[in-house]
């Protein structure tokens, strides 16, 4: 892809990886965020708040596609409302400037979280895969999945693609305090340089309408045997696809087949 990228959250972690891959592969890169980075960064920034309406539209003005990273990671107890203010409202109101600006692909940094199975849920069954029915428990949960029918919605009333991609436990190799998923959390990880290179390739898939795809790596975190893991974490979820089990237990099938992803980092 060639053209001008908006990267909302653009200090985050993610928004931040973002950006650089972005810039390096020649792109055009705006990076918005309610702060500044802390350092120059070799790209434009923008100071702004997703659920300002006037400011995204003015930001988008002109641009070619979107990576919406922006919003919290995680919930917030006893600030509930700031969950869904910034993550519901804000994407619906980044998705209505996009709308107005006639930004037609955005690129939409979601989580497994939407579909309620990780953390508090528990799987219907196993490998996760993109069609597991949406059960969110947790403020979070709900926000994210909330996200996502906006982004549905978007695409369909703006005859637009939206890709949500959907990470497992995001693991930055340069962070050595990094702890890394547990049982509930399907000991399932992906490596901070494998979502980038599923933003890219969203970025230029030859897709319409509205797309999800979950990332996680080939295998389990903190070298888990699946058998083992099976037997002694997840004895009563029945296994899903009529396939004996491998390795992991999320299905990437969909970011394969539509992205034409492959998670490379380990």
């Amino acid at each position: 892809m060639t053209g001008h990228v908006v990267v909302t959250g653009g200090r985050g972690a993610i928004g931040t990886a973002v950006c650089d891959d972005l810039h390096r592969a020649g792109l055009t890169v705006t990076a918005v965020d309610v702060v500044p980075t802390r350092t120059t960064p070799p790209y434009q920034q923008l100071i702004g708040d997703v659920r300002d309406l006037e400011a995204m539209t003015a930001a988008l003005y002109g641009v070619d596609a979107i990576v919406h990273c922006g919003g919290l990671a995680s919930d917030r107890k006893g600030h509930e409302h700031d969950t869904y203010d910034i993550n519901v409202a804000g994407t619906c109101t980044l998705l209505l400037a996009a709308a107005r600006s006639a930004v037609r692909r955005v690129v939409h940094l979601s989580s497994i979280n939407a579909l309620g199975c990780v953390g508090p849920g528990t799987p219907a069954y196993l490998p996760v895969d993109d069609e597991h029915p949406h059960t969110p428990i947790s403020p979070y949960q709900l926000s994210k999945h909330l996200a996502e029918e906006a982004c549905r919605q978007f695409a369909d009333r703006e005859n637009a693609t939206v890709i949500s991609l959907r990470p497992t436990y995001v693991i930055h190799p340069a962070d050595p305090a990094r702890v890394g998923p547990g049982s509930s959390d399907l000991y399932a990880y992906v490596d901070i340089r494998d979502v980038v290179q599923a933003v890219r390739l969203a970025l230029s898939a030859d897709l319409t309408g509205f797309h999800t795809a979950l990332l996680a790596a080939d295998d389990l975190w903190g070298g888990h045997q699946l058998d083992s893991v099976l037997a002694r974490d997840y004895p009563d979820i029945p296994w899903h696809d009529g396939t004996t089990p491998r390795s992991t237990l999320v299905n990437c099938s969909k970011a394969r087949s539509l992205l034409g992803w492959t998670p490379t980092s380990a």
